[in-house]
């Protein structure tokens, strides 16, 4: 085997290990915490569980007070490895931990000290006490972010899977209980717990040393700051993309509906995290691949297109026919209160199965430095879904009209990103090809579950009929999708690949 085809072989290997150890430990130990979600949810009721879903988007938008220290750190750390300089890495981790425990400590100091003073402006008891934990865990959440990324920065994916697995069981089942006897306050509760002990477990299996030492340079603090704040703001961009559509519902809907119309944004959310896992175990590799390769960007090419044709043919449409069809019936059978929630829900996922794919474009972004023209292409499709969401509401189009405008504001958005990505690596005859192939699998994955939809109308009869008719849509969706990966595997040969790798390496 040459040289080169050795290298190739021991990366594709080196990827698919990773994958397996870290995305399928995490994806299922995250399909039994999500069940045991379906049952927590229903403790909760759409009311509460509207003020749940608002408090956790606040803490992820308070997260970017990063400000892009901890984004660049996760680029730069891997790719001076890569170039036999770990003195510079080393100093890059100590600089990422150091400045996010500061500021976090002062965000936290600030999100308590405002929630006293403003206490009587706060209308709700439970953002209240929300405010207060947020405050107090929030220095604990940036040490755990900056750990993640430290982790992830040396490809320790099997410590990673191992305490994500643990954390998240551990998780779900105090999320359960204690919902079941407190509501609210005992998923409050839960969460607190939930980051005492991933901190502590992460001390323990490092043997309680430290991960870092106190360190800041002025010199490389602005070197990270000018690399990792267009990195942040492409990311606060994104995430403001993300929950426009909650926000909105929120607003204008109110706390129920908006608790109604999460279930689906909870589904579409827990299947965008296997993308986001392979993309994960990606970045890194970019960053290795791009310096090795003196900063050629031709040399990430592979790296786009292959987990790309992975997830729209292979993926994706299993992920989410499973869901489309078993979601609604358990909603149905655990979830009785949010019924009305199924259309929007069934909409959703026509759209994140769009933006699943832009995983490893946007990777690739990050690795060249184009990450203001992220942002630039996020905040077209922001104002997009904002203007539709806007349209839809006025004319009374509720909670299905929210979902239609989100996911045309996804495609929109994976239309713009692909098409920029693939001109500027020059393979437009490769996005044309891909174009193709995606349209043929949304329109069989999705006219047959619609057909099915059609003919087997779910909402009559008791539970045994429901689960009758649910099982033989299942079986019949699950009969075209295997006819459709192999059709795919015929035209692309990726599927071929992926199982030599097994053969000669995996089973081994």
């Amino acid at each position: 085997m040459a040289k080169s085809e050795n290298r190739n072989f021991i990366y594709r290997y080196d990827i698919l290990r990773d994958a397996s150890i870290y995305t399928t430990g995490v994806y299922f130990i995250q399909i039994i915490v999500f069940g045991l979600g379906l049952f927590t949810k229903k403790f909760l009721g759409p009311t509460n569980l509207g003020i749940w879903n608002i408090f956790i988007i606040i803490i992820s938008y308070l997260s970017y007070v990063d400000l892009g220290i901890s984004d660049a750190s996760a680029r730069e750390i891997p790719y001076w490895i890569s170039r036999k300089n770990s003195e510079r890495s080393k100093k890059f981790t100590d600089l990422m931990y150091t400045y996010n425990l500061i500021s976090g400590i002062i965000l936290g100091i600030g999100a308590i000290v405002y929630a006293l003073i403003f206490i009587n402006r706060i209308t709700s008891k439970e953002y209240f006490i929300g405010l207060l934990i947020l405050g107090f865990l929030f220095p604990m959440t940036r040490w755990i972010a900056c750990s993640t990324i430290h982790f992830r920065s040396l490809k320790q994916f099997v410590l990673l899977s191992k305490t994500t697995v643990i954390v998240m069981v551990i998780y779900g089942i105090l999320s359960l209980l204690f919902a079941w006897r407190y509501e609210l306050y005992g998923l409050y509760a839960a969460y607190f717990i939930q980051i005492v002990i991933n901190t502590l477990l992460w001390k323990q299996l490092n043997s309680w040393k430290p991960f870092y030492r106190f360190y800041f340079s002025t010199v490389y603090f602005r070197y990270l700051l000018k690399i990792g704040f267009p990195i942040a703001l492409a990311g606060f961009t994104f995430t403001v993309f993300r929950t426009i559509d909650s926000v909105i519902t929120y607003r204008y809907l109110g706390e129920t509906s908006f608790g109604i119309y999460s279930i689906g944004v909870s589904l579409t959310t827990f299947i965008f995290t296997l993308p986001n896992s392979l993309s994960i175990i990606m970045y890194p590799r970019f960053q290795e691949r791009f310096g090795e390769s003196k900063d050629n960007i031709e040399s990430l090419i592979p790296f786009i297109i292959k987990p790309t044709i992975v997830l729209a043919s292979f993926v994706l449409p299993l992920i989410i026919g499973m869901a489309y069809i078993i979601g609604p019936f358990l909603i149905r059978i655990i979830l009785p209160e949010f019924i009305t929630g199924i259309p929007s829900l069934k909409i959703l996922l026509l759209g994140i199965y769009f933006l699943s794919l832009t995983h490893m474009a946007g990777q690739f972004m990050i690795t060249i430095n184009r990450q203001i023209l992220s942002v630039l292409i996020t905040v077209l499709a922001t104002i997009f879904t904002y203007i539709l969401l806007i349209i839809t509401l006025q004319y009374g189009f509720s909670l299905v009209g929210v979902a239609w405008s989100t996911s045309f504001g996804y495609l929109l958005f994976t239309i713009v990103l692909f098409v920029y990505v693939f001109n500027l690596v020059k393979q437009q005859k490769i996005l044309w090809q891909l174009t193709k192939q995606i349209g043929l699998i949304v329109c069989a994955m999705f006219i047959t579950l619609y057909t099915a939809d059609l003919f087997f109308d779910n909402s009559i009869g008791n539970w045994s009929q429901d689960l009758a008719r649910t099982s033989f849509k299942l079986l019949t969706y699950l009969a075209i999708y295997i006819i459709l990966i192999f059709y795919m595997n015929k035209k692309t040969k990726v599927g071929s690949e992926i199982w030599e790798v097994i053969k000669s390496k995996i089973c081994k």
